[in-house]
């Protein structure tokens, strides 16, 4: 059966625990391509992980998108993995 976000990307911040943690895994599961972004690299990579599990095409990105400069490189490298964000949650 397929999700209803198959075909999606979407970059989630606040990865590494709670809504954004709880985000990423209905994500995955509804079939979207995900670039995860977090300042904490090992909640990142446990949520990483998970979603990896449940089938996800995903990537985490170490970012602080409360500095400009490392939000748009956390952009790039997420967009250049999964070429396109269709949808963006902070």
């Amino acid at each position: 059966m397929a999700g209803i976000l198959d075909g999606k990307v979407a970059l989630i911040t606040g990865a590494g625990s709670g809504i954004g943690q709880a985000t990423s895994r209905i994500f995955a599961r509804e079939g979207a391509k995900l670039a995860l972004a977090d300042v904490v690299e090992e909640g990142g990579n446990q949520t990483l992980k998970m979603v990896q599990d449940l089938g996800a095409n995903a990537i985490f990105v170490k970012c602080d998108v409360s500095k400009m400069e490392r939000r748009r490189r956390g952009g790039r490298q997420g967009g250049r993995h999964l070429r396109a964000a269709r949808l963006c949650l902070q």
